[in-house]
């Protein structure tokens, strides 16, 4: 698999002796999507969605295109885009050793964002100060499988428009507990993760509607523990076979029969 330099820090290079022009073709930039649903004050979720460009010798940071979505029940859902420059800087006012990408809102200073580099396959979400959030829910992105070019970042425009290219893997969907009753749309063959807030006083189970068997459970469920974050339970799962179901999630305490918590999803496979 190609590695991205997304997420990587810029690498000097040393100054080379001065070679003969030739006609080359250049090299694409590299383009490096993540997504997640992070937490909003007034509605169930923001559906986040962020692609990140960068030169593809030197890795250095060129253009971003940033995806919101609220989620919002018996509302007309529009996205908003934003599109600019991001910069990557060492050190914040809580971590000296932090890394940060700071978006730059297109020319908006309202419209900023700022991420701390947690890893090759995460970000999270600062506030506009550039300081972690204090908070029990998750602010964590995490990276996708595949790169879609911006302009495949809108929803297909029919039933044979595809913004997957041909051949190539299919990207990872993700839910959080934050987001239920959202609908659910995969491919057969096609990977989605959910992450949910974990609590010592209890587990995650999973269970499927009528139609079982429509996506399946890859392994045991997993926790994880982002650095300065709460915990989350992760489930991975594939889709199977076409078909629609429900997937549910319930959260019991102990040995208590009934959930304390419980989040369901409505899910197509085609």
């Amino acid at each position: 698999m190609h590695w991205l330099l997304c997420f990587r820090l810029p690498v000097p290079r040393p100054a080379a002796r001065p070679k003969r022009r030739r006609q080359s073709r250049r090299s694409p930039p590299n383009r490096c999507s993540s997504r997640s649903i992070l937490p909003c004050a007034d509605c169930s979720g923001i559906r986040t969605e962020l692609q990140l460009v960068q030169d593809p010798k030197t890795g250095a940071p060129q253009s971003y295109e940033l995806t919101e979505t609220h989620l919002k029940e018996g509302s007309d859902i529009k996205p908003n885009v934003t599109r600019g420059r991001w910069t990557i800087t060492r050190g914040m006012s809580d971590d000296p050793n932090a890394t940060m990408f700071t978006l730059d809102g297109g020319g908006r200073p309202e419209l900023s964002r700022r991420f701390e580099r947690l890893n090759d396959q995460e970000l999270r979400q600062l506030d506009r100060s550039g300081k972690r959030i204090v908070s029990s829910n998750n602010y964590t992105l995490t990276r996708v499988s595949q790169t879609i070019a911006f302009t495949e970042l809108k929803p297909p425009a029919g039933p044979a428009a595809s913004a997957l290219p041909a051949g190539g893997p299919m990207p990872a969907a993700m839910v959080s507990d934050m987001a239920s009753g959202w609908p659910i749309s995969l491919t057969v063959g096609q990977d989605m993760t959910a992450r949910l807030t974990a609590d010592a006083a209890g587990r995650w189970s999973m269970r499927q509607g009528s139609d079982g068997g429509v996506v399946t459970l890859q392994g045991d469920p997993t926790t994880d523990r982002p650095a300065g974050q709460p915990a989350v339970e992760v489930f991975r799962l594939k889709a199977t076979k076409p078909g629609k179901t429900t997937i549910t999630f319930d959260f019991k305490k102990g040995s208590d029969s009934a959930a304390a918590k419980s989040v369901s999803y409505p899910l197509t496979v085609q």
